[in-house]
């Protein structure tokens, strides 16, 4: 486990940790040169020896008051470490994270990075400060009992060395058995708490529907979570049941082997005693070591799941050495789709589709639901890669761009609005950060954003996830934060949905005041968005059926004439 972890720790805090290892290991060694000196003691004490006792136990002491000096300089570099090592590992998460393909992202692995970060990560921590100290002595410090007895009595050396050695076999053979069901334990831990925070998020559908107290997906995985658990307690019991009993039949085999050569005059009754002595010692030191077996071995799951997540493949980046070409500022066209087809999994969503972005004007998608159109907004964002053909942006393939650079062309309304526990200005300046007062204050107001525009309202906390606003106004702050951020290219996703005639007329508005500016790809079923549109795509299964204005395609037989049919009938509608 040491060995791993250290692998996914950066440079500095890898070497604080080899550096800690090797306190640890300079304290265990001095702690069983302490004991084994312990031996020669017991030989010329009861020889009457007194002054060759007296000068061994001087020893002793002196031993004794060095491994105490360096087992506290250890310890704080211990503490030190721990922290180090959850901080190094939450960033190294942060950073992988952020580059991964979003179709990794399933609910079990949001489960898994939650759990990681929220619990894994911060436990982990304990390691360096709490458990590797144990671990280190009761590794090294019979080694260096062995050997500081072996100019004693060899074979006082070779029966530290041989317990020593066999404990370590039963223990081995213990983890083994429980590491067997750590997997499905860990797989379980994930599912209840993705099963958490679902349970948390539908709050407000569950209520709605009376179904807060019913049977939820929840109780399946906390269930399941109890009877895995269950099974790794029981896949446990066995093996600290097995390493007791080993302890006590080495414990008592030397004993037994000591007795055996003192009445045949084999073996002097001094060593006899000090052997003893050393090996209770070491036999409390590794009673301990297995008290803490089970949180090691929770540790090193924790450790091999952070590393399944840093080896899943990110998104490659260009390389520096990569010669890139300066944007044209005078070409036609900001974006193209050139027979792009991609497939999720195995999958297939677009099938040779190719579109431009003109650098100005306001190009619109529709169709049915589930026919690729968020799809194509990804891909333009370069959250996955495309199966084949290509996206380019400012005529250079979204491959070829550093994400920070290509991100920085893109404004994006996601149709599912998060915002950040913080207040309504902060979530509006992502978009812009440096932005300045007033033009925060337009950005908002050209979003339709006058009941929060006020400097009052700024100010106010919209709660995790944005939970303390309408879901309107969510939308609002979303497109503030676009408008704000005034990228080449503004893409919506049902910017409007969630919002009233009124208010979506004036985002409306600022959607045309962005097309103007810049160029604009917006996902919308409402028609006053769609006939706004300088050019509209009609997606179907994947593919680009037809494209033109909307007084062009209106009049085509077809799903676009069809769609227009059905909104002029539903906007004429009226309860009678």
């Amino acid at each position: 486990m040491l060995g791993r972890l250290i692998r996914l720790l950066n440079r500095r805090e890898a070497r604080d940790l080899r550096a800690l290892v090797a306190w640890l290991c300079a304290a265990a060694a001095l702690q069983g040169v302490a004991l084994a000196l312990t031996a020669p003691f017991f030989i010329d004490l009861l020889a009457g020896r007194l002054d060759a006792a007296l000068g061994w136990l001087i020893a002793v002491v002196a031993a004794t008051g060095t491994f105490v000096a360096v087992q506290a300089a250890a310890q704080l570099r211990a503490f030190r470490a721990g922290i180090q090592t959850a901080r190094a590992l939450h960033h190294r998460m942060a950073d992988h994270i952020a580059r991964l393909p979003l179709g990794w992202f399933s609910p079990d692995r949001t489960g898994m990075l939650t759990a990681l970060n929220t619990a894994g990560i911060p436990a982990l921590a304990s390691y360096p400060a709490l458990l590797l100290r144990p671990l280190a002595t009761a590794v090294v410090t019979p080694a260096a009992a062995a050997l500081a007895l072996l100019p004693v009595d060899w074979r006082a050396s070779l029966a530290v060395a041989v317990c020593g050695a066999s404990l370590a076999v039963v223990a081995r053979a213990a983890g083994a058995r429980t590491r067997r069901v750590d997997a499905q334990r860990h797989a379980a831990a994930d599912r209840a708490a993705h099963g958490v925070i679902e349970f948390a998020n539908a709050q407000q559908v569950l209520r709605a529907n009376g179904a807060a107290r019913r049977p939820h997906e929840l109780d399946a995985a906390l269930v399941g979570a109890y009877q895995v658990n269950r099974r790794a307690a029981g896949a446990m019991l066995p093996g600290i049941v097995g390493f007791s009993f080993a302890l006590q039949i080495a414990f008592a085999a030397v004993l037994g082997l000591g007795v055996l050569l003192i009445l045949r005059g084999g073996l002097d009754p001094g060593v006899f005693l000090g052997v003893t002595v050393v090996v209770a010692r070491l036999a409390a030191i590794a009673t301990t070591g297995a008290e803490l077996g089970v949180a090691l071995r929770m540790n090193a799951g924790t450790v091999d799941r952070i590393a399944q997540v840093l080896d899943t493949a990110p998104l490659p980046e260009p390389r520096p050495a990569t010669s890139i070409p300066a944007v044209d500022a005078g070409r036609d066209l900001v974006a193209e789709f050139e027979s792009v087809s991609f497939r999720y999994d195995s999958t297939p969503v677009l099938h040779d589709v190719s579109f431009q972005l003109p650098a100005r004007g306001l190009t619109a998608l529709v169709g049915p639901s589930g026919g690729g159109k968020t799809t194509v907004t990804r891909l333009l964002a370069r959250f996955w890669d495309v199966s084949s053909g290509s996206v380019r942006v400012h005529g250079r393939d979204v491959r070829d761009i550093p994400t920070d650079e290509l991100l920085r062309e893109l404004a994006i309304v996601f149709q599912d609005v998060y915002l950040f526990d913080g207040t309504v200005e902060d979530n509006v300046r992502l978009g812009r950060p440096e932005a300045s007062e007033a033009e925060v204050a337009a950005a908002m107001e050209l979003a339709a954003l006058t009941d929060l525009a006020t400097d009052a309202g700024r100010a106010v906390r919209v709660g995790a996830g944005g939970a303390l606003l309408s879901g309107g106004q969510k939308q609002r702050i979303s497109i503030a934060r676009a408008i704000l951020k005034a990228a080449p290219i503004t893409v919506l996703d049902e910017a409007t949905a969630a919002l009233d005639p009124e208010n979506a007329l004036v985002v409306q508005r600022a959607i045309t005041t962005l097309a103007d500016r810049g160029s604009v790809l917006v996902i919308a079923h409402q028609l006053r968005t769609v006939e706004a549109a300088d050019t509209i795509l009609v997606l179907d299964q994947g593919r680009i059926i037809d494209q033109g204005t909307h007084e062009q395609l209106r009049k085509r037989p077809g799903i676009y004439a069809d769609f227009v049919r059905q909104r002029e009938a539903a906007e004429s509608w009226a309860f009678r």
